[in-house]
């Protein structure tokens, strides 16, 4: 037990060295806060293609701490331009979505397909062109293939058994309706 407990001791010493060495420098960090701020002055630019520029590419950054802030600042901007084009960065980075089905009341052949469907309509992203705005896609309820498109602030999905057209609300949620085998429900998607 104790041999065991020695051949461990170093390799846990040279586990423990290599993090302090990977922890970055005040220099580094310092360095990194500075690009951060640059662009976000370049995002509240008067020039609105030096804001899309600028947001585009903090979104796709490998800095986790500046899309983040991007995203923040991309969906919360006046121009829709640039909430455009955080929406197409935004799908790029999930996989999948719900669409919150709305109850249907007094129509019982709406109520089976809504409890069918579990209240909710499951999109799974399997592939996405960002430069088109569309995403291939299947749902929770059937496998087939589909394609959706993003255009602006709308989102128009299409399944083998559900169409739905939706756009981005003032809550930053999309709003709309979709059609599920026959019965057409008012529905909400939150992406952000």
């Amino acid at each position: 037990m104790l041999k065991t407990v020695l051949k461990l001791t170093p390799a846990t010493c040279l586990l423990l060295s290599t993090s302090t060495l990977a922890t970055p420098s005040i220099e580094q960090i310092k360095k990194r806060a500075a690009e951060i701020n640059e662009l976000k002055a370049l995002i509240q630019s008067p020039d609105p293609s030096l804001r899309l520029a600028a947001i585009d590419a903090m979104q796709n950054s490998e800095d986790l701490a500046m899309r983040e802030i991007a995203f923040a600042a991309g969906i919360n901007a006046s121009d829709e331009s640039v909430v455009a084009v955080t929406i197409r960065n935004r799908i790029s980075e999930i996989d999948n979505f719900a669409v919150l089905l709305t109850k249907p009341e007094g129509n019982d052949e709406a109520m089976k397909t809504y409890n069918n469907y579990g209240s909710k309509v499951m999109f799974r992203i399997r592939s996405y062109d960002k430069a088109k705005g569309t995403f291939v896609n299947d749902t929770h309820y059937d496998g087939s293939d589909k394609t959706s498109t993003i255009s602006g602030l709308n989102l128009f999905l299409e399944s083998s058994r559900c169409q739905g057209d939706f756009k981005l609300a003032e809550d930053l949620s999309y709003k709309g309706a979709i059609t599920c085998s026959g019965a057409q429900f008012p529905a909400v998607i939150n992406l952000f």
